[in-house]
């Protein structure tokens, strides 16, 4: 029994090779055999964007249901050199569509493939077959592809590949792979050998005993030698050689221990305070302090003392008597002499 179907989206479907020995039963049309098997009535054409009536009932290929099936065409689209409706054209059958299910014939399957011009025809590697309607990355037939023989596998288009060191083919290897495998191992092993003497420690001073093993606080000093081709450099104090010494130094070590002496010196004088008495350092005291504690109880006046003088003071001030006392006594002497 035919199936039926229909489709619930457009699917990718192309007009099939050698579908002419497909003969519709009792001398009808496959258009009127899919109106009997779907009780539908042909309307457009089941192809998308042609707005044709249907006619005719064309053979076509669904790729996704991997099968053939007669639906309802015009005859623009049904006509065998219509490029439109070839194998890799990316025409579409819309959703909606009755199928009407058919046998996949010996004469489809052997049938040379009429691809459509805008689509490169591709070939099996192995065997030559074509696949141009297989996935773009696909390189073999389904046949060639499960089969277990070995083989290399090379882009149609991609020039060989060769090794730098051997110039053997190595196509076949990731498309950063520069060497074969051997010539690779090789490589690898000078390399190792090189970092291990590279790694290797000579004494400084002999040169020619191994030190690799012993500790590194164990090396020779080496003295500091100047480029033969270097000029020789003198002190700026003491015209004394330092050649030896890191281009940056302008001094020897004696003159630079003065200099920084002698910096160290006027730099603590510059910030040294002196009484304003005597002289005497006072950097150690508190900032508001001018005068050394000597000179500062100098010039204070001493509690005793002070005592002293205003002890005399009071004295002083009870033995003489006040003119103004003695004068109004005398006048009141007069008086009382005067009223006897």
């Amino acid at each position: 029994m035919e199936k039926i179907v229909c489709l619930d989206t457009d699917q990718n479907a192309w007009n099939i090779d050698g579908s002419a020995s497909d003969r519709p039963p009792y001398q009808s049309s496959w258009i009127r055999e899919w109106e009997e098997a779907t009780d539908q009535a042909r309307g457009y054409c089941s192809y998308v964007g042609c707005k044709n009536m249907a006619v005719d009932g064309g053979h076509v290929w669904i790729s996704r249901l991997k099968s053939v099936y007669i639906a309802p065409i015009c005859k623009k689209c049904n006509y065998y050199e219509n490029t439109r409706r070839q194998q890799g054209s990316k025409s579409k059958i819309r959703r909606g569509t009755t199928l009407l299910q058919r046998p996949y014939t010996s004469d489809m399957l052997n049938a040379p493939r009429r691809i459509s011009s805008c689509v490169q025809s591709r070939n099996c590697q192995e065997c030559g077959q074509s696949i141009s309607g297989a996935p773009k990355n696909h390189l073999f037939c389904s046949d060639c592809f499960m089969s277990e023989i070995p083989r290399v596998v090379t882009h149609p288009t991609s020039p060989a590949r060769r090794c730098q060191g051997c110039s053997s083919d190595i196509s076949d290897r990731p498309p950063t792979h520069q060497l074969c495998y051997d010539c690779f191992q090789r490589s690898e092993s000078i390399d190792s050998n090189r970092s291990a003497k590279r790694q290797r420690r000579q004494c400084e001073c002999c040169g020619g005993k191994c030190i690799s093993c012993s500790p590194p606080k164990y090396m020779a000093i080496p003295p500091v030698v100047a480029h033969p081709s270097s000029p020789t450099r003198r002190c700026q104090s003491c015209r004394s050689d330092i050649s030896d010494r890191p281009p940056s130094h302008q001094l020897c070590y004696d003159c630079f221990q003065r200099s920084e002496s002698r910096v160290t010196n006027v730099s603590a004088n510059r910030h040294r305070r002196r009484c304003e008495c005597c002289g005497e350092c006072i950097s150690d005291s508190p900032p508001n302090h001018t005068m050394c504690y000597d000179c500062f109880k100098k010039d204070e006046p001493d509690e005793d003392e002070s005592d002293e003088d205003e002890s005399d003071e009071d004295e002083s001030d009870e033995g003489e008597p006040d003119e103004n006392e003695s004068d109004e006594d005398e006048s009141d002497e007069n008086e009382s002499y005067e009223s006897d």
